[in-house]
């Protein structure tokens, strides 16, 4: 038997993890060197931008703490509204007419 050969056929198409954005890996690396940093540290970024928030140094340093603060915490409003007709069908149908009445011939058969 060769070595490295699987006899399963190998995974299916599609199988296995979707490759992440370059974006999404970049701020899945900041975050990892953040959790690194405040081990070593024994703090965290949580806890440092709080002490840069409170601390009494320059003005605009706490005011930027503050507004990375609130830009992460706080929720944002959605503008959109959802309307929930059920009462009618979901695709625009023109108005149902009336069956006409039945006509018949001059021998009382009925004609289509």
């Amino acid at each position: 038997m060769e070595q490295g050969k699987n006899k399963h056929g190998g995974a299916r198409p599609g199988a296995g993890r979707k490759p992440l954005d370059l974006g999404e890996k970049q701020v899945n690396d900041l975050v990892k060197a953040f959790k690194k940093a405040g081990k070593d540290n024994k703090s965290s970024a949580g806890q440092e931008l709080a002490r840069i928030a409170f601390s009494g140094e320059n003005d605009r340093v706490k005011l930027k703490a503050l507004d990375i603060y609130y830009r992460a915490v706080a929720v944002r409003k959605s503008h959109s509204t959802i309307d929930d007709k059920r009462s009618g069908p979901s695709i625009g149908l023109p108005p149902m007419k009336e069956r006409p009445a039945k006509l018949e011939d001059e021998q009382g058969a009925q004609l289509h």
